[in-house]
């Protein structure tokens, strides 16, 4: 894991299966890190001792983004992207589209995929209790912008977990509802996913946005071809990696 001075951080996962994309994404967020400056941090090794029960065994891989409770005493901002997320060579930092005591986040229970993000909702209410109120909408743990002030969203100690499709992001929705957690809610083109329909499905669309996100099957293969136009268009990542 790298280390740096600076009080905030891109911070994303290099472990197991994450690192196939890192060849693609990991140069331009370097050129993003130095830009903005950020330090540069790689969770590299699996440190999470938690085991969710589902029908797919790697799905235990995510929850180690809650390392993130271990790096707030170095960091005050931390700007998280998971591996498989490609940011646009002129992104802006993140950072300043949030206020500090706000969570960063895009929804993604949208469209045909919101019956699913309820049925998560519901299973995690099961199995960790009922909240209080409906939350606003279910956000997408990929592309997250917080503060010192997040850090105990990222406790594991105590902690029980939600399982189901995507348990790390099914328990950081139910806590920050629960906590009640202000959250600023990021325009899609910060996060953008499969769920957003023709917006990611149309090449020249997706490549307007700021942070990609080839969440799921089949869109991996869309990484290498991005990446190639962004460096057939902008130049080297490393040519990014000083403010204009």
């Amino acid at each position: 894991m790298s280390t740096s001075p600076a009080r905030a951080a891109l911070v994303t996962l290099a472990i197991g299966d994450d690192m196939p994309w890192l060849a693609h994404t990991e140069p331009w967020r370097e050129a993003y890190a130095a830009r903005h400056g950020l330090a540069y941090v790689r969770l590299t090794q699996a440190r999470v001792r938690k085991c969710v029960r589902w029908f797919k065994p790697r799905v235990n891989l995510y929850l180690e983004k809650f390392q993130l409770f271990d790096l707030f005493p170095q960091f005050d901002r931390i700007f998280y992207a998971d591996a498989d997320v490609l940011l646009h060579p002129q992104a802006p930092n993140f950072l300043e589209l949030v206020p500090e005591r706000e969570l960063g986040v895009v929804y993604e229970d949208i469209a045909h995929e919101e019956p699913k993000r309820i049925e998560e909702w519901q299973r995690a209410q099961k199995r960790l209790g009922p909240l209080p109120q409906p939350p606003a909408g279910y956000f997408n743990a990929g592309v997250m912008v917080m503060g010192g002030v997040h850090r105990e969203l990222f406790a594991i100690r105590g902690r029980k977990f939600a399982s189901g499709r995507w348990p790390d992001q099914n328990t950081l929705n139910y806590y920050a509802a629960k906590g009640r957690y202000p959250i600023r809610v990021l325009p899609a083109h910060c996060n953008l996913m499969p769920v957003a329909g023709e917006a990611f499905a149309d090449a020249a669309l997706r490549r307007r946005a700021w942070a990609i996100h080839y969440a799921g099957r089949g869109t991996k293969e869309l990484m290498a071809g991005d990446d190639a136009y962004f460096r057939a268009t902008y130049g080297r990542p490393a040519d990014f990696a000083v403010a204009s």
